[in-house]
């Protein structure tokens, strides 16, 4: 287990936010949740909703440049699982002999934590990363939660485009 840290915390609601409930409810349940929409539709501060509303602790990989491949998406999720204080976990990661490896042990390491990996502005992903975001959504667990947030999913991402009830 570990605290919570204003400076570990995702980004806070601004004090004008006005709650979309209609879509955070239709979510509440799932575990892998997939939003695709135009730029300025207010992905991100969904993603900050739904952390919150999962009472969760937020993990959140954003990126911010085309072309993020495999092994920086690892970099950026072990930083990011730092940066939200599981520096155990973190450290184990470290040791992981490949990007994949890195995932599992990100996932192992915080098996019992409720916890919300998001991964924001997806559309960046490479074909490579593209498959750890959907390794990463086929192995979530327990109360883990994983939220891809992106303009479009990234060529490799497809399959986590599928019917669901939080749409």
């Amino acid at each position: 287990m570990r605290e919570r840290s204003e400076e570990q915390s995702m980004g806070r609601l601004p004090p004008y936010h006005i709650s979309r409930p209609r879509l955070s409810k239709r979510c509440l349940d799932e575990r892998v949740v997939v939003v695709e929409a135009g730029g300025g539709y207010g992905k991100s501060v969904l993603g900050v909703e739904l952390v919150d509303a999962w009472r969760a602790v937020g993990i959140e990989v954003v990126f911010l440049t085309e072309g993020i491949t495999g092994p920086l998406f690892a970099a950026r999720l072990r930083a990011a699982v730092a940066k939200a204080g599981f520096s155990e976990a973190a450290a184990a990661m470290a040791t992981a002999d490949d990007p994949q490896a890195t995932v599992d042990t990100a996932l192992a390491s915080l098996a019992g934590e409720q916890c919300a990996f998001v991964i924001d502005d997806a559309h960046y992903a490479d074909r490579d990363a593209a498959h750890l975001i959907e390794h990463l959504a086929s192995r979530i667990d327990g109360d883990q939660r994983l939220l891809v947030l992106a303009r479009r999913l990234p060529d490799g991402a497809e399959r986590l485009r599928r019917p669901s009830t939080c749409s």
